[in-house]
C-alpha cells in the first residue's frame, strides 16, 4: 500500500472542501428556484446545441463509454422528437418517474440546480442521448434534461441518437 504524501492529503482536504462549498451553494439555489415556483416567476428559456461537431460529451456526468464520445459526430445524429413520446417508451410510469408537475422528484435536487443555473447563465445543454429499439427507448443520459423540459411543459425537444438506433424507432 503506497503512502499518501501530506501535500496529497491537503490537496484532497481542498477538494473536499471546495465539493462542500459547492454543494452549499446549490442547496441555496434550489431553495431560491423553489421559492421562485411556487410565487410564479419562474421562467426558463432553454437553448440547445444542435451543432454536433460543437458537442462535448466530457462535460456530462454520466460514464459514457469512450466509443460513443469518439464517434458522436460520425455516428449519431439530433433528432427532434416528442417528449412525452420519447418518456412513454422509456418508462411504464412516466408521469411517476418524470413528473409534470413537480421538479424536485427526481432523484438529485442540487443536479437540477446546476442544470437550471447552467442554462439561465446563457449556455446551450447538449440533447439526451438515447437509444431505441423500436418501440422501446433508452435514456443513456439526460434525466435531468428531460424532467426539466417536461415540467416547462415543452413538446418537443432535440435528442443526440445514433443513427443505426434511429432506424430502429417506430413511432
Amino acid at each position: 500500500m503506497k503512502d499518501i504524501s501530506q501535500a496529497e492529503i491537503d490537496m484532497l482536504r481542498k477538494n473536499m472542501q471546495k465539493q462542500r462549498i459547492e454543494y452549499l451553494h446549490l442547496e441555496e439555489k434550489v431553495k431560491e428556484y423553489k421559492k421562485r415556483i411556487k410565487s410564479g416567476s419562474f421562467q426558463l428559456a432553454i437553448e440547445w446545441e444542435t451543432d454536433i461537431t460543437a458537442i462535448n460529451l466530457d462535460n456530462l456526468k454520466t460514464p459514457l463509454i469512450d466509443e460513443i464520445k469518439n464517434n458522436i459526430p460520425f455516428d449519431y445524429k439530433i433528432v427532434e422528437l416528442d417528449l412525452d413520446k420519447v418518456v412513454e417508451c422509456h418508462c411504464e410510469k412516466s408521469d411517476k418517474i418524470f413528473p409534470k408537475d413537480n421538479l424536485w422528484v427526481i432523484r438529485q435536487p442540487h443536479t437540477m440546480a446546476r442544470l437550471i443555473d447552467f442554462v439561465e447563465g446563457g449556455n446551450k445543454i447538449i440533447p439526451p442521448l438515447i437509444e431505441a429499439n423500436g418501440d422501446k427507448i433508452l435514456i443513456i443520459d439526460g434525466n435531468h434534461r428531460i424532467a426539466l423540459c417536461r415540467y416547462l411543459k415543452i413538446e418537443k425537444i432535440p435528442f443526440l441518437i445514433s443513427k443505426n438506433s434511429f432506424s430502429l424507432l417506430k413511432f
